[in-house]
C-alpha cells in the first residue's frame, strides 16, 4: 500500500498531511502518533509538523509552509 505525506498549514498550525487508502492496520498505527487526527476537509490524517514527524514521512526537514 502506498502513501502520500505533504506539508500544510490548518488553523493557524503546522501539519503533515499523510493519505492513504483506509487501511485499518495503518489507522491504528497513525494514531499512535501524539496529536494525529483525521481531517475530513482535507481526507487526509495529520500530524503534528515536527522534525521527528518529517524523519517518520520522508520529509525534508526546515523551509517554509504555505
Amino acid at each position: 500500500m502506498k502513501w502520500v505525506a505533504r506539508c500544510m498549514k490548518a488553523h493557524h498550525k503546522k501539519w503533515i498531511a499523510v493519505f492513504f487508502e483506509r487501511n485499518a492496520t495503518w489507522i491504528e498505527r497513525i494514531k499512535q502518533i501524539e496529536g494525529s487526527r483525521w481531517s475530513g476537509t482535507e481526507k487526509a490524517w495529520l500530524v503534528t509538523d515536527t522534525p521527528g514527524n518529517r524523519d517518520r514521512f520522508k520529509l525534508k526537514r526546515g523551509g517554509v509552509v504555505g
